[in-house]
């Protein structure tokens, strides 16, 4: 059956223009309804299943900020996007924070709108591929609750496999723990492979994921299938087809060649969506009895997980999205900030590389110097200047408002260590600055990068300060503004572009 979307606006010209977008690039088959009036809307919503709606805030005859909070409540796998003819971020907060998917200014482009109605529908099929997953993993643990009642039964014959069951659900509660952190597919693939070699001893292993672009799976990392699988090789997927036209763990003989053994190649997807493959060597004896069901479990929980990572990384390219959007606005309120913001997140990563900061921490890192200033927006664009910035009487309330760009940020779940560590950034070296008086390495790594990176950047572009005026500003106040370290690792940096 063929899903729908909705388009819902009063302006009958800007509802077609959409109908056409939809249409425009189909693959999905969608089919469009289109209600210009809330009486309209209500009567399809109503009727009909759609996977997204679209809406216009100022819909007649309907409250659409209710609407969006009671329908995204009760509907999670229909996503809203909601539009309007203004650029005011509360009003895009507000919706996002009543259950919209996004918020799209008007007049937008055909561009956007694709790229964001893409987006939404992504969402919808990998949260229903998630729950259809979820109810695989029930359906096993249903058959793992009677295969174990036969074995109760029937004790005094299967002593054995008895012992497996038992061996076995302990593996899985061991794998299952140990690789429940939600990180990248990159990074969440690596570490299953790690924990099934640590977990499972198979002779061999193998990973291969599929990569989107080019349609070939690429094998990621191998143990002993250097000579089946040399790691770096991109194989077709029409090799695989097989694998995933009825999605299962497959068995055969020992690629290897090996007597005794058998491979068994764990293909992960769902639906659609084919992810990649685990391919093992493993002895006859380990895939015998109970134990073969224990590798379908596998399967389906490294599936879920690395479907999670996938939908974790979506989320982070819509937040990505939204702060774009968030420079966008900062632009035209402060000329000259979008570009500011960006020279110091340059600087900054570079500066948390060179102080070995994990990825992660690099990524946060990265976010919120882009944001740093974002809470200027609400000020006047006359605040931001040399002489009010080293002024004891101004200084506190250009560090306020940057730091109300906190508040801004508070419904971006996303974007939570990133917030943390724009809030300590006026921490001070010796303890003497704001919200917390922390001091030293008490503050976040982030927050003094930020701090250091942030005020050179703006001594030099927006103040136009000599470059001796900086150098003596940061020598001077470094143990008790500044980090030292981080000062370092500032100038040698500036000194290797």
């Amino acid at each position: 059956m063929n899903e729908k979307v909705l388009i819902a606006d009063s302006e009958l010209l800007v509802a077609n223009f959409l109908k056409k977008i939809v249409e425009y690039d189909n693959p999905n088959e969608l089919s469009v309804d289109i209600a210009v009036n809330g009486d309209e809307f209500t009567k399809f919503v109503t009727e009909n299943e759609y996977a997204v709606i679209i809406m216009d805030l100022n819909l007649p005859n309907i409250n659409v900020i209710d609407f969006v909070s009671q329908f995204s409540m009760e509907h999670p796998l229909t996503p809203i996007i909601t539009m309007a003819a203004t650029i005011d971020l509360n009003v895009a907060l507000t919706c996002i924070r009543s259950g919209a998917y996004d918020f799209v200014a008007k007049p937008f482009t055909a561009d956007t709108m694709m790229l964001v109605l893409k987006n939404a529908y992504e969402k919808r099929q990998l949260l229903l591929d998630k729950e259809r997953l979820n109810n695989d993993i029930q359906q096993i643990n249903d058959e793992l609750v009677n295969a174990n009642s036969a074995v109760t039964r029937q004790k005094e014959n299967t002593d054995k496999n008895l012992t497996d069951l038992i061996e076995g659900i302990e593996k899985l509660r061991e794998f299952s723990e140990s690789v429940s952190q939600v990180k990248s597919v990159e990074t969440s693939s690596m570490n299953l492979f790690l924990k099934i070699e640590e977990i499972f001893k198979p002779s061999a292993l193998a990973l291969l994921l599929n990569e989107e672009k080019s349609g070939n799976f690429i094998v990621k990392k191998e143990n002993n299938f250097s000579k089946e699988f040399p790691e770096g090789t991109k194989i077709g997927k029409s090799q695989f087809k097989t694998y995933f036209s009825h999605i299962k763990v497959h068995e055969e003989h020992s690629l290897r060649g090996m007597e005794g053994y058998r491979t068994i190649t764990l293909p992960l997807g769902s639906g659609n969506l084919i992810m990649g493959l685990f391919i093992l060597d493993i002895t006859n004896e380990d895939y015998e009895g109970a134990r073969k069901v224990f590798y379908e479990i596998v399967r389906i929980i490294v599936t879920n997980i690395l479907l999670t990572a996938k939908f974790f990384e979506d989320s982070r390219r819509s937040y990505l999205e939204s702060l774009i959007a968030f420079l966008l606005i900062e632009e035209r309120s402060h000329p000259g900030l979008k570009k500011l913001s960006e020279i110091v997140s340059s600087t900054a990563v570079k500066i948390a590389r060179k102080m070995n900061a994990p990825d992660d921490e690099l990524r946060n890192i990265q976010y919120a110097s882009l944001l740093h200033l974002l809470g200027l927006t609400s000020a006047p664009s006359d605040l931001l200047t040399a002489s009010n910035y080293f002024s004891e009487e101004k200084f506190p309330e250009i560090r306020d408002s940057i730091l109300s760009g906190v508040e801004l940020l508070a419904p971006l779940v996303f974007l939570d260590n990133a917030q943390h560590m724009i809030k300590h950034m006026y921490e001070n070296y010796d303890g003497s600055g704001k919200p917390d008086s922390l001091s030293a390495k008490n503050i976040p790594l982030g927050s003094r990068i930020i701090r250091v990176a942030g005020e050179f950047h703006m001594f030099k572009t927006i103040f136009k300060l000599t470059e001796g005026h900086v150098d003596g500003l940061f020598k001077d106040n470094s143990g008790k503004l500044y980090d030292p370290e981080v000062v370092k690792h500032l100038f040698t940096v500036i000194k290797n572009k």
